[in-house]
């Protein structure tokens, strides 16, 4: 199944190079296993197909958006909500925008406040507080944004992890999160401590030990998770 392929024109899928199926499509979005159903549009219509280009039950809707975790989210002229495998709700909350599940948990934004959470499969908040802005779990761990603009961490219950705020953060990844403030980027460990001293104007997650960097001279640097530089790879134009 890794071998299917959305067409260049994003009309149909191809496997091995060749159509899929015959139909043709205004718009098809990528396969989701192991459900093996695209969503798709047709005017002003959005449904699933399987691997036969066919319609996997009779519903249509305004827009539609991969399966994750099994559950799909889709939009009708109330919002945005959620459905199973079956095309059926799995609960009666709409919003005025919704992520997709992960780690059993989504991100939406009330339909009121504007405001966003996190809710559970039952459309519940896993937890009280509204922010500007929440990004996925990871992990068990999301990045959310204050009216301020600051970020923090919180857990699953929706409690500050480590009470540091930054001007821009992102999920863990390897134990690590990479961090801004006010001199540039960095990575923090688990307590929101930086693990090193130096910034960067550029920064990419650790990988095996190992991170990209741009430092402030436009040089790009691999370094180590004790900040040191173990290659340059380019130097410092004159």
């Amino acid at each position: 199944m890794n071998r299917i392929v959305i067409s260049l024109d994003e009309t149909h899928h191809l496997m091995d190079g060749k159509p899929l199926y015959s139909y043709r499509f205004d718009n098809v979005q990528s396969f989701h296993f192991p459900l093996a159903y695209a969503p798709v549009r047709n005017g002003q219509h959005a449904f699933f197909i399987n691997i036969e280009g066919k319609s996997v039950f009779e519903r249509n809707f305004k827009n539609a958006f991969g399966f994750y975790d099994d559950i799909a989210t889709v939009v009708d002229e109330r919002g945005f909500f959620h459905i199973d495998e079956r095309g059926r709700d799995i609960h009666f909350q709409h919003f005025a925008w919704s992520g997709n599940f992960q780690e059993g948990i989504c991100v939406v934004e009330d339909m009121e406040s504007k405001q966003f959470f996190h809710i559970d499969r039952n459309g519940d908040p896993i937890y009280i507080k509204k922010y500007a802005y929440v990004g996925d779990y990871r992990y068990g761990i999301a990045v959310i944004t204050n009216t301020d603009g600051f970020c923090t961490h919180i857990d699953m219950q929706g409690q500050l992890l480590h009470g540091k705020h930054f001007l821009e953060l992102d999920v863990y990844h390897k134990g690590y999160a990479i961090a801004k403030d006010e001199r540039g980027y960095f990575h923090i460990n688990k307590i929101g401590e930086a693990i090193y001293n130096e910034r960067y104007m550029k920064l990419e997650p650790y990988y095996n030990n190992r991170a990209i960097a741009i430092d402030q001279y436009g040089i790009k640097l691999i370094i180590s998770i004790e900040g040191k530089i173990v290659k340059k790879l380019s130097e410092m134009k004159k």
